[in-house]
């Protein structure tokens, strides 16, 4: 029998298997560029938030603040455009999103949802390579153990 790939790991999203693979490098690029800045421009937004509530603010201060919102607001729709992109695919997004109206909160969300999921994919992969199977562990132990005995150590 020749050589197969391994199947690819998918994550679920209202209902449907998305490939997600956490060794893809559109994917990592998606991570590593996207959130990132998605993080600081939800702290961004946050400290805008709490500055429109605060009090004595002048009615062009306030529409100034509405404006940087809005725009911060549109900033974070197109980093989760970009995130989701690199992460499952173009078709992808666009099959998830199809007859949705833009909302940067359900993009968030979505986001976070496969930030965790990859993240624990990850895991698994370097689990495989970084924590050896309990038996191979008993065989270097054994072996420590016997290269002490012969270097005169004792238990």
């Amino acid at each position: 029998m020749g050589f197969t790939f391994d199947k690819k790991p998918t994550i679920e999203i209202d209902g449907k298997e998305y490939i997600c693979d956490p060794t893809d490098v559109n994917l990592i690029e998606g991570i590593s560029e996207h959130f990132p800045k998605l993080l600081a421009i939800g702290s961004q937004m946050e400290e805008l938030r709490v500055q429109m509530i605060g009090k004595d603010k002048s009615a062009d201060q306030m529409r100034e603040h509405n404006e940087i919102f809005i725009a911060k607001n549109r900033e974070l729709l197109t980093e989760c455009q970009g995130f989701i992109h690199g992460t499952l695919g173009i078709e992808e997004y666009n099959e998830i999103f199809s007859g949705r109206r833009p909302n940067s909160v359900e993009h968030l969300k979505l986001c976070t949802y496969i930030f965790n999921e990859v993240m624990k994919g990850r895991a698994k992969v370097l689990e495989e390579y970084l924590d050896p199977p309990d038996n191979e562990q008993e065989v270097l132990d054994a072996s420590d153990k016997a290269a002490g005995q012969h270097s005169g150590e004792k238990d």
